[in-house]
């Protein structure tokens, strides 16, 4: 597949990829994803790393009360990141 075929997305819906085999090899069209993730190893860092890539409206909207600490992703936007 050589472009997503966007046009199949329900409206409304946030689409998430797993970028983890193309990412730094083409060019994202960032507009249309709300969550890009990426195992880093095979393209950008050392095996272990990875990357999320959220839009800021997602930011705090899960939609759960209980979601745990480590799953709301803007906990992790507001930390320093370090490596």
């Amino acid at each position: 597949m050589h472009d997503f075929p966007y046009e199949v997305i329900p409206e409304g819906q946030v689409l998430c990829a797993d970028m983890s085999s193309n990412f730094c090899t083409t060019k994202i069209n960032w507009d249309k994803y709300g969550f890009v993730y990426a195992g880093a190893q095979k393209n950008v860092g050392p095996a272990g790393v990875c990357m999320g890539f959220v839009r800021k409206e997602l930011l705090g909207r899960h939609m759960r009360k209980d979601t745990p600490m480590l799953l709301d992703w803007k906990t992790f936007a507001n930390a320093p990141q370090t490596f």
